[in-house]
């Protein structure tokens, strides 16, 4: 049997065992916090995916997979004021080999888009995206699986008050699952 026919069999047993593990009232989960933040959550649950995988099918037998695109809902964030306060958010892409027990690395990142807020209002932000920009190094790694993070601050003036980091998980892109992943031969 092909490596890549093993790798797409293991992520689909993998999804779903995802889904029978119970799951907690939060769709996303703090990976930290600092400072004065206001309330914030993440667009993310098994109805509605805080980010989506485009894939460009390899056409089978020994043509990889390829992951194309990941589209990241902007997070929900209220100021730490009732003040009209300068608040921002930026997604992270993380990657490993699929399902190995390496340390996530930071592989890209977009650049912080910055709104108003105040406590009973929320700012308005745009999905962040990252695909067609792509280096070409980010179709040389079959066998990589990724990872969102929502990184959010929030400001006085020019200097940053407060922030947070969140992971998205809920990623759409035909299976429930935590990660993406990039087809192997």
């Amino acid at each position: 049997m092909d490596r890549g026919l093993i790798m797409r069999r293991t992520a689909a047993l993998v999804a779903c065992v995802a889904l029978l593990l119970p799951s907690g009232a939060a769709a996303d989960s703090a990976e930290g916090q600092w400072g004065s933040v206001g309330k914030h959550h993440l667009r993310d649950g098994p109805n509605k995916a805080g980010a989506v995988c485009e894939y460009k099918s390899g056409g089978g037998g020994e043509e990889p997979t390829l992951l194309l695109r990941i589209v990241v809902k902007p997070p929900v964030m209220f100021g730490s004021t009732t003040a009209k306060q300068r608040v921002g958010w930026r997604a992270r892409i993380q990657s490993r080999e699929f399902l190995s027990n390496d340390p996530w690395k930071t592989i890209l990142g977009g650049t912080i888009e910055h709104a108003t807020a105040t406590a009973k209002s929320a700012a308005a932000f745009t999905s962040q995206a990252f695909g067609g920009d792509l280096p070409s190094w980010w179709f040389q790694y079959p066998g990589s699986e990724y990872r969102v993070l929502v990184d959010m601050v929030w400001f006085h003036g020019a200097d940053p008050v407060g922030g947070a980091t969140q992971r998205v998980h809920h990623l759409a892109h035909g299976t429930a699952s935590a990660t993406c992943w990039q087809g192997g031969n």
